[in-house]
């Protein structure tokens, strides 16, 4: 039994708690706030025009690759902090760690009210919030939820758990109070809130059903007596999901049983993944940014981990039925990774750490329980000291997300049979003008992925910059033979083309595939000027700078353009509008000077 200091009685207080959770957070991640866009927080953040306004972003863009396609919820929250901060990634950042921290509190009320339900004394009530607060704090300041907080994109991964909590934890107060409706309309209101940000959600009802059996009801069928209607109510979040899921068809064939990758083989490679990260549940190193698509298509490859998995789920049925609270705890587990980490294929990663996020918290409270049981009174002693631990792992992971370079050094090092992350490492060391490193990492990835189109594309390009003209055209004939569709690489191929004729046509491919791509039009334009089409030319290069008014480069272009065609002042209001977008560009300055 616990023997309470005065510290320990002023921690078992709901207000102590949750302002130790706040602190131990803020001194986990509050280094985090200055990390750059990188990898999925472009197309769905800084490339996305639905989040410029709350009323466009009702309706995501339905570009199934991008991660807020189908999510409105998600990306609505996108909308509200570039109301709040435009393209500055601090209030994205601050928003992250928000949600991370109500959905840490929501875990200790959670567990804080489940346990005391079933305690008797004074003593063992406190002991119940002390257990609930050491696995609430172990689990936010633990590094493996850095790929679902310090991520931006990864929102997607921590706001649908938090919705999820929410839900568990209004139900269950719900449950204590059956007087009080508006508990359950909440929990029924947060599961809908849940699908609307991301599809994991969908097990929520599931999970509900498996806490009403375990913790109040007594046995499904009880459960399911007693609350039918909320049971459906839940349930027809279900319809929303597949709504929502039908806008963007399958996430643009990337997920489900139609992808190019066998169920077999993704299932094979899951059992891998499991194992894997329950290994950095207890021990987070190496933690890998990105993975790839690595796939195991071997059975005997995958047979020890297929055996630990198969006997955990063995296991974990025979718990449900003979010890319902373990099973509880196994069964969620396995519920949580479920839509992510089964036999449903998703083709572009086979692996992932945010989607541990929550599972994690699931194995954190087993082990404070565990611990509370062994430990005794020093239960909490030891949580506040591994928190200090993983609290400190973490404020070292934030730091490698701080700089994209070294996160893509990070992540090549860790995974270095993943060709894209090689490729993204040349892309960020060419953004520094780091031309030489940047093409060894490209290189690098077309050796482990010849027909790796983006980085035939970016490949092509540097080394276009470079002056190395033959091998850049090669590489970007290669790369729209890999990607007929790649606008990028159409446009990049008409870059390092000699003959005019066939640089328009280049150009001409990319703009039709992607009409908004502004540096294409641009390109096609100056290229068409070249050739004397001065109507088709000045079209293209006003359409340009319509589709990225912001872009001096591209204003100039037009400027440019219209002084050689005599008109002076129309050209000098581009060059002046340039500067007042950018007054320290020497280009404008030098092009204004000449007119």
């Amino acid at each position: 039994m616990f023997a309470f200091s005065s510290v320990n009685r002023w921690l078992a207080d709901r207000r102590g708690a949750a302002l130790l959770l706040v602190l131990a957070a803020l001194a986990a991640y509050g280094n985090s706030f200055h990390g750059p866009f990188v990898f999925d927080d472009v197309p769905s953040i800084t490339d996305n025009p639905t989040i410029r306004s709350l009323s466009s972003a009702w309706q995501p863009p339905t570009d199934a690759g991008i991660t807020v396609a189908g999510r409105p919820l998600l990306n609505v929250s996108f909308a509200l902090n570039y109301s709040l901060s435009g393209d500055d990634v601090w209030s994205y950042h601050a928003l992250n760690l928000l949600i991370h921290l109500v959905a840490a509190l929501l875990l200790y009320g959670l567990v804080r009210h489940t346990a005391e339900s079933s305690s008797h004394t004074p003593a063992a009530r406190d002991a119940a919030a002390l257990t609930a607060l050491g696995a609430a704090l172990l689990w936010v300041v633990h590094p493996l939820t850095t790929a679902a907080v310090t991520a931006s994109v990864q929102r997607a991964e921590s706001l649908a758990a938090c919705w999820m909590l929410a839900t568990l934890y209004t139900f269950a107060r719900g449950a204590a109070a059956p007087a009080a409706r508006w508990w359950t309309l909440l929990a029924i209101t947060s599961c809908f809130a849940g699908v609307a940000t991301k599809e994991i959600a969908a097990v929520t009802p599931v999970l509900v059903l498996l806490y009403d059996r375990t913790f109040v009801a007594g046995t499904f069928a009880q459960a399911l007596r007693q609350r039918a209607r909320l049971y459906v109510a839940l349930a027809a979040s279900w319809l929303l999901l597949a709504a929502l899921m039908a806008t963007t068809g399958a996430r643009g064939g990337s997920v489900g049983f139609a992808t190019a990758l066998p169920w077999w083989h993704y299932t094979l490679q899951q059992s891998v993944a499991l194992v894997h990260y329950v290994r950095l549940v207890f021990w987070p190193h190496p933690l890998v940014f990105d993975y790839g698509t690595p796939v195991l298509t071997s059975l005997s490859a995958a047979l020890p981990t297929l055996l630990v998995v198969g006997c955990a789920l063995l296991g974990t049925a025979v718990a449900l039925w003979r010890a319902p609270r373990v099973g509880f705890f196994a069964a969620t587990f396995f519920l949580l990774l479920a839509p992510s980490s089964s036999v449903l294929p998703i083709a572009t990663q086979t692996m992932a750490e945010h989607r541990v996020y929550l599972p994690l918290a699931v194995i954190v409270i087993a082990c404070g329980f565990g611990l509370t049981r062994l430990a005794g009174r020093f239960a909490l002693a030891v949580c506040l000291g591994l928190a200090v631990v993983l609290g400190s792992l973490t404020w070292q992971r934030n730091l490698t997300y701080q700089d994209e370079v070294r996160l893509w050094r990070d992540t090549a090092a860790a995974a270095p049979s993943n060709p894209r992350a090689h490729h993204n490492l040349g892309f960020a060391l060419a953004a520094r003008h780091e031309r030489t490193e940047a093409v060894t990492a490209y290189r690098q990835a077309l050796t482990l992925d010849p027909s790796y189109a983006d980085a035939l594309n970016n490949l092509g390009n540097t080394l276009l910059e470079l002056g190395q003209v033959t091998e850049a055209h090669d590489l970007l004939h290669r790369a729209t033979v890999a990607a007929p569709a790649n606008a990028e690489a159409w446009n990049g191929l008409g870059n390092a083309t000699p003959t005019l004729d066939d640089a328009i046509a280049a150009y001409r491919r990319a703009v039709a595939l992607a009409p908004n791509y502004a540096i294409a039009q641009s390109n096609l334009g100056l290229a068409l000027a070249r050739r004397g089409d001065n109507a088709d030319a000045l079209a293209a290069l006003q359409t340009a700078v319509n589709l990225a008014p912001r872009d001096v480069a591209l204003r100039n272009n037009l400027a440019n353009f219209l002084a050689a065609q005599g008109r002076t002042g129309e050209a000098a209001m581009h060059y002046a509008q340039a500067l007042a977008d950018d007054s320290h560009s020497a280009l404008t300055r030098f092009n204004r000077g000449s007119l």
